[in-house]
């Protein structure tokens, strides 16, 4: 195969893949085409059968830079355009992050090849094995993580494959993915007269992932409706205020804003709301620590509420010191009165903070704010109104791992509150909402999303969207939210699948250590 073929192929995966994503620009949304990443694959893992380690690792870096490219492009916009950082300095730091996002993905396939022509095994297993290893390192690597763009994204809106993730969170639907790309692969091989070993059993195997996650993903479905319908339910309002970026923070536009959200809150008062959620940082001012209340007619709530008394949860930027900032979750009860504030704990690089600073030091005052801001602690759930809830706060809907711990200390649902007005018409809401959908998949919680400007929504424990409202506009969502308290799998043990793949990687590398050692020794010292 020619290195034009070579290349072709691998620019066709990272155009399949990124149309595999949500995708809307400026108005306009391609419809759902998740179903491609199933194939989108096997361009590129065909060049793998021809190519050295190095090659492989830059192909791959190549169709991952494509489909991280498009499918990120909005951080240039978030930065330049609200941030007020040059334009070269934003196309600057959104390709440090392509090319260190993509190197990780890179690097799978260049080990599971490495391993394979050297320690031996199948290579359908160890490019697999090492996908999901890979891909399990971006939820922490660079700077915190960025478990954006997975091929799991794609996969939102098809509800029986995403069942899975309750068992193994969206490694296992990973792990299948790449399992099917890369026997796809092997079969067109094999038509073309390479040898390939144990097709009819990788056949067999690949049929029988594909049934079990079907017919897993109905039953599951079915059961979780049940307990959906026997629970316990909370009444949950959603406010969008669709507020432009460039108001936010506009003094002039304080009371604007305020009496935006109090008017949507008293058109609540005939409808018996538990919870009214506001967006993040909806509350223009800053709050600081030594407040323990507000007056409740600020809220809206004063003398409007007489069946049931409604907690609010309203995102606003809180202060520790002159200099010490918190982007923060503030639980107010009818009165007005503070009953809990809960900290973000995972921070926006670049947007709250500035990683590497030594190394990115033009940089430093680069932050779409204009301080840095803490770091939450408590994960607890907030307890009011005689319910639980888990409290996610901007992008934490995106890492498992923060919503699996509020979940296990005891959330029946899960509350995101966050601003995506950063975002511009771009495709960023549309792909944050679906990659909320496996937060609700695998902890069985509702996970309902207040946005500033869209898309708020709420998801049930089986993935399906029950309401959303459109970009850019006000609206207010009511709906009926169920307490639960299983605990799945996945919420119990963790990350276990990906842990065992990462197990099984170091396994192979270690093989591969030994293999190369051994050589070296018996051609020093070679059997008489």
């Amino acid at each position: 195969m020619s290195i034009f073929h070579k290349v072709a192929l691998s620019v066709l995966t990272g155009v399949l893949v990124s149309v595999s994503f949500p995708v809307y620009i400026h108005g306009w949304q391609l419809p759902n085409l998740g179903w491609i990443a199933w194939v989108a694959l096997v361009p590129l893992f065909l060049t793998y059968r021809y190519s050295s380690p190095r090659a492989v690792f830059l192909l791959t870096f190549l169709s991952s830079s494509i489909w991280y490219l498009t499918s990120c492009f909005w951080v240039v916009h978030a930065m330049n355009v609200y941030g007020q950082v040059p334009l070269w300095i934003s196309l600057l730091l959104l390709a440090l992050m392509v090319a260190m996002l993509a190197s990780l993905v890179a690097l799978g396939p260049l080990l599971a090849i490495g391993v394979t022509r050297v320690f031996g095994g199948e290579s359908l297993v160890w490019m697999t094995v090492f996908w999901v290893a890979a891909d399990f390192l971006r939820n922490y690597f660079p700077a915190g993580g960025f478990p954006w763009s997975g091929l799991s994204m794609s996969q939102a809106g098809y509800l029986p494959f995403i069942q899975i993730s309750d068992l193994a969170g969206t490694y296992g639907l990973v792990f299948v993915m790449i399992w099917f790309n890369y026997f796809l692969a092997e079969g067109i091989l094999k038509l073309r007269g390479e040898s390939i070993t144990r097709l009819v059993p990788k056949t067999i195997l690949a049929a029988g992932l594909i049934i079990f996650m079907l017919i897993y993903g109905q039953v599951r479905i079915g059961d979780v409706r049940k307990e959906m319908n026997d629970s316990l339910k909370v009444s949950v309002a959603l406010l969008q205020g669709n507020i432009s970026q460039e108001e936010k923070w506009d003094p002039d536009k304080a009371l604007k804003i305020v009496n935006t959200y109090k008017r949507a809150v008293l058109g609540l008062s005939e409808t018996n709301v538990d919870l009214i959620v506001w967006p993040e940082s909806a509350f223009p001012w800053y709050v600081r620590s030594d407040i323990t209340g507000i007056n409740p007619a600020t809220l809206g709530l004063s003398g409007n509420f007489e069946d049931v008394l409604p907690i609010t949860f309203m995102g606003a930027v809180t202060t520790a010191s002159e200099e010490n900032y918190y982007n923060s979750g503030i639980v107010f009860n009818s009165d007005g009165d503070i009953m809990r504030r809960y900290h973000k704990i995972h921070l926006t690089p670049f947007g709250e903070y500035v990683p590497y600073r030594k190394a990115l030091f033009f940089a430093r005052n680069l932050t779409l704010s204009s301080v840095d801001f803490l770091k939450g602690e408590d994960a607890s759930p907030i307890v009011a109104g005689g319910f639980a809830f888990g409290p996610l706060i901007c992008y934490e809907d995106i890492f498992p791992e923060l919503s699996r711990a509020t979940v296990n200390l005891g959330a029946e649902f899960l509350v995101n509150i966050t601003n995506n007005a950063w975002f511009g018409e771009t495709s960023a809401p549309y792909q944050q909402l679906a990659l909320a959908t496996f937060r609700a998949v695998e902890t069985r919680r509702y996970l309902v999303r207040a946005t500033n400007t869209g898309i708020s929504a709420v998801i049930e424990p089986t993935g399906g969207v029950l309401v959303k409202s459109g970009m850019y506009e006000s609206a207010t969502i009511v709906a009926a939210v169920g307490r639960l308290s299983m605990k799945t799998l996945y919420a119990r043990l963790g990350d276990w699948f990906a842990w065992g793949c990462v197990a099984y990687a170091v396994f192979g590398l270690a093989g591969v250590v030994f293999k190369v050692a051994e050589k070296k020794w018996r051609k020093k010292w070679p059997k008489n």
